[in-house]
């Protein structure tokens, strides 16, 4: 589904930039635009689904164990006691 997004966009934005309102009026944005889209085309057409699906996954453990470290510094540092030492006073 991602290729064929990257395609799409990509085969829209070469074609306005052989347009009036593109070469024009977008100052050539769209050419370049286009070859990045085909890039993210091939990139995600060559890899399989997969490769995605588990990087997809792996952030999220990652994410989730930021989280929990997070909230386990959080709990031990509102359980630590703030011990005084008495001392003399110097008059």
């Amino acid at each position: 589904m991602r290729a064929k997004l990257f395609l799409l966009l990509s085969l829209i934005c070469i074609g306005l930039s052989y347009t009036h309102f593109g070469a024009e009026t977008l100052y050539d944005i769209p050419k370049p635009l286009g070859a990045i889209f085909f890039g993210l085309f091939l990139i995600t057409w060559i890899f399989p689904r997969r490769i995605f699906d588990q990087f997809d996954r792996d952030e999220a453990l990652r994410h989730q164990l930021i989280k929990n470290e997070r909230q386990q510094r959080r709990r031990l540092h509102s359980q630590r006691r703030v011990h005084w030492k008495r001392r003399e006073v110097h008059a």
